[in-house]
């Protein structure tokens, strides 16, 4: 074990820029595992949302640009910009009770929006984990306007 740690410093000295590389990337996936644990936005796969939309009726709320969602939504969803949200929540207000499932390109704008809808009274918002991209690699089906 001594000798495999031996190793491992003297790899760490001699391609330091790789591994404070490293380490930053590990930083980054701790931070936004417990940013999105702590923010207690739930997660979902494409499977776990289609049943949440199948079985209570869920609202997709899809956060995208208007050209992208022309390009292939999911089916029933509601476009309204993640940088809009704040000036659009009236028009989504009727969805206060049911499920919405927030959808952008990864997921990245996402948690914001969605702690921004918790405190405005929202009471079941989700995340579509990996966003839109996601949904297509699952070969899930997309509609466009």
């Amino acid at each position: 074990m001594s000798k495999f740690l031996a190793q491992f410093f003297e790899f760490a000295r001699n391609h330091w820029p790789l591994f404070l590389t490293m380490v930053a990337v590990i930083m980054a996936i701790i931070y936004e595992e417990l940013r999105s644990k702590i923010g207690g936005i739930p997660r979902l796969v494409p499977h776990e949302a289609t049943n949440l939309i199948n079985h209570e009726d869920a609202v997709v709320l899809d956060l995208r640009t208007q050209a992208a969602f022309s390009g292939g939504h999911i089916i029933n969803a509601v476009n309204i910009q993640a940088a809009d949200i704040e000036n659009q929540l009236q028009k989504i207000a009727q969805y206060k009770t049911r499920a919405l499932v927030l959808v952008d390109n990864t997921d990245s704008s996402a948690a914001g929006v969605a702690a921004k809808l918790k405190k405005q009274g929202f009471e079941k918002v989700f995340v579509l984990a990996g966003g839109i991209n996601a949904w297509k690699n699952a070969s899930l089906p997309l509609t466009k306007s």
